[in-house]
């Protein structure tokens, strides 16, 4: 995906992944992420993202 971020109108590439799990297995928390989330887009988890939420606008 392709944004023009403001104010300067930096553009950047993001890309959104999708997948199928069978079995949901505990998290482990490492450098890049200390925590996940499964979200229903209904109830209220704190900040996201301005990127975050368009990308989550295409899936």
């Amino acid at each position: 995906m392709k944004f023009k971020l403001k104010p300067d109108d930096r553009i950047e590439y993001g890309a959104l992944y999708s997948g199928e799990i069978e079995e949901l297995k505990p998290f482990k928390e490492n450098e890049e992420a200390e925590q996940i989330a499964l979200w229903d887009r209904e109830r209220k988890i704190g900040y996201i993202d301005e990127i975050d939420e368009k990308l989550l606008e295409y899936y």
